[in-house]
Order: structure tokens, then sequence, then C-alpha cells
């Protein structure tokens, strides 16, 4: 239903007052109080209710992720929000904080079994169920300003020592705050596929260009996402490179320690990129010529420490350069 469908039906002139005001403020309501919603909306069937279900006959709801679908959890668990922050921030001075389903409460040790039983009971009257084998129960002691992280082991019942509480990307340790390993993991690994697409995609695209032209333009847009040089550039979408990411996580927390875990980032970068660095095949070159050279480069991503001498200096525009300068770059 679009704003001028809705405005239509709850009658806009006697319903909504100062409209253009709070607009431009960034605020839009439609119906000053719940007796005009029910009477002008609810009432009149405007309002549909989800019959869609996945073949296992589970109904489908709103995507994970969404705008709307973070506004609706957080809709439909105020109230037990309100109950958990009674019964831990005022009742036992701990702290709790919800993101959409990612829940962490921390307390005294001695509390933790009491307010588990509590919350797993609360939850249920919300039709909802935590998940027990997601659920994890750290503990941390601090003897002579050592800190110490121990995990609790369901299987064993005994306490794991070193394994931190992860919560949102981050890994606490009780002394310290680092990135999730995996999530670095993760960015390496988006690395290296960018810069094999993105050698293969200027490869194949700029054949008719000198070297220093396909060169500069593949270069200049991985450094700009994977590097710091990138920090304060935007992408279309608005959002910032995850060096700037770091960056800022490293300020929010005050942890040198977070920026030292991409101190490999660049070599990493440029190691990926000179292993994967084409140079460009001059315009008359015969298709023959070209497969010849396919066939030399091998399967997979092509390195020019693979190719033959001889086939660079046949086949590529390498003016008043050696072959020898070509592979050794």
């Amino acid at each position: 239903m679009s704003i001028g469908q809705i405005l239509r039906i709850v009658g806009r002139p006697e319903i909504i007052k100062n409209f253009a005001e709070i607009k431009k403020n960034g605020v839009i309501y439609f119906c000053e109080t719940p007796e005009i919603f029910r009477e002008r909306i609810a009432k009149k069937g405007y309002i549909k209710y989800n019959t869609r279900k996945d073949k296992k006959g589970q109904k489908i709801g709103i995507p994970q992720g969404t705008p709307i679908s973070a506004f609706l959890s957080n809709l439909y668990l105020i109230e037990f929000d309100k109950f958990v922050f009674e019964e831990v921030v005022v009742k036992r001075k701990g702290l709790y904080r919800r993101y959409s389903d990612d829940i962490v409460i921390v307390c005294d040790d001695w509390d933790v079994n009491e307010l588990e039983k509590i919350i797993l009971e609360k939850i249920k009257e919300f039709d909802l169920v935590i998940q027990e084998s997601k659920t994890q129960k750290h503990f941390f002691s601090n003897i002579n300003d050592n800190w110490t992280v121990y995990e609790f082991n369901k299987a064993t019942g005994k306490l794991d020592i070193g394994i931190p509480l992860k919560y949102l990307g981050f890994e606490f340790y009780g002394d310290k705050t680092l990135i999730k390993s995996t999530s670095l993991a993760k960015f390496y690994r988006k690395l290296k596929k960018a810069v094999r697409y993105r050698a293969k995609s200027a490869y194949m695209s700029n054949k008719k260009k000198l070297i220093k032209d396909r060169v500069g333009i593949f270069k200049f847009e991985l450094y700009k996402l994977y590097s710091h040089l990138g920090i304060n550039n935007k992408s279309k979408d608005g959002k910032r490179n995850y060096m700037k990411y770091v960056q800022t996580a490293a300020e929010i927390f005050g942890e040198k320690s977070i920026k030292r875990q991409l101190s490999r980032s660049w070599k990493i970068l440029s190691s990926e990129i000179k292993e994967n660095d084409i140079p460009i095949i001059q315009n008359d070159v015969e298709e023959d010529h070209i497969n010849d050279l396919r066939i030399a480069l091998g399967e997979g991503t092509p390195k020019l420490e693979q190719v033959n001498e001889k086939i660079i200096k046949e086949f590529f525009i390498t003016p008043g350069t050696e072959a020898a300068d070509i592979v050794s770059d």
C-alpha cells in the first residue's frame, strides 16, 4: 500500500496535522490515536495476514536483514526487553543487550543459572525458543589485573580456558577485544577472489589497451576496496571499506590490537595482485596465438612466472622492455 493510498484512507486533512512539518523533520505518522487507526484501517480490512508457506508447510516470514524485519522484531520483543532489563539490570546490577535475536547478558557468576532459567521460561510466552546449542556461558576472572576467560563446556561439564566470548563479530577476552578470526578469514577470501576476478575481467575486456592502462585501472579499484588507501572513499551504496570498519572499531574499543590484526593485509593484497597481474595482448595478435598463450598460462589463475619468456616476447606489447623485466616485475 502506497503513502498516497494510506492518506486517502485515513482522511489526510482532518487526521494528519502539520504533515509538511513532520515530514521535513523525518517523522511521519498517519493516525493521531489508536482509535482512529482501528476505525479507518483495521476494521475495513486493509491489513492482510500472512498466509505464505514453504514446501514443508512452514510459514514464510519477512527476510532476515531487511529494515522492516529488525523493526518488527524490536516491536515484538518490547515487553520481553522490559522484563529482562528489570531482572538483570535493576535487580542484579548486570548488563543486558539485544541486537535482533543476538542476546548477551553480563552478571555475577552466582546469578547465571537462575537467570538462564527465568529467561528461558519467559521467552516461551512470546512463542519463541532460545536454541540451547547456540547458547554459551563464559566466565571472566581478574586476579592482580590479569584477565582470564573460560567457556563452559556442555559436553564435559568443565571450563575450557582461553576461549573468548563472541558477540556481533568480536571476541572478548577481558583484557582485550579483537575482531572474530572467522570474520578476518572471510575478508581475506573475498580479497583474493576479488583480485582474481578483476584481473581476469581486465584481461578480457581491455586487450586493445597498453599494459599501463589496464594495470592502473584494476589496481586502483582493489586498493580502494581492500587497503587503507580507500578508508575515506564510499562505495555507490554509501558503505565504507573493511579497513574503515576496523579503524572505527579500534577507536570505539580503544584497542590498538584490532588494527594489528590487519597488519599483513597490504602485503597479502600486493602479493595477490603481483601473482595475478597479466600484460595486455597487442591488437593484431591472431586468435590461434591467443590460444597458444592461454595454453602456456595453464588452467586457473594465470601467473607471470609460469609464462614462457619466448611467448612473452612474441605476443605482448613491450616496446623497449625485455621479457625478463616483465617476468620479474
